[in-house]
């Protein structure tokens, strides 16, 4: 499950790209009985840039989308600009 995530969410990021979509709404799933606070409430709702990625491990400094990190079960949606 956690490589299907992996793979969607870098997969989703290409479409995105191709179609000129340049951003992207971080969204929490809300499933895990666990979640992180960075992924839960900072990321949560906000807007970014595929061209500037936020960090999604604190501990790292490590930059992604959202489904990249072990056990992560955030998306990221396409915001269309017109």
């Amino acid at each position: 499950t956690d490589q299907t995530k992996k793979i969607t969410a870098s997969m989703n990021y290409e479409r995105s790209k191709a179609l000129g979509i340049k951003k992207f709404k971080w969204v929490h799933s809300g499933r895990n009985a666990e979640p992180r606070p960075l992924h839960k409430n900072t990321l949560n709702g906000k807007i970014f840039s595929y061209d500037d990625l936020p960090v999604i491990d604190e501990k790292t400094g490590e930059r992604g989308l959202p489904g990249k990190m072990i056990n992560c079960s955030c998306v990221s949606v396409p915001v269309v600009e017109w």
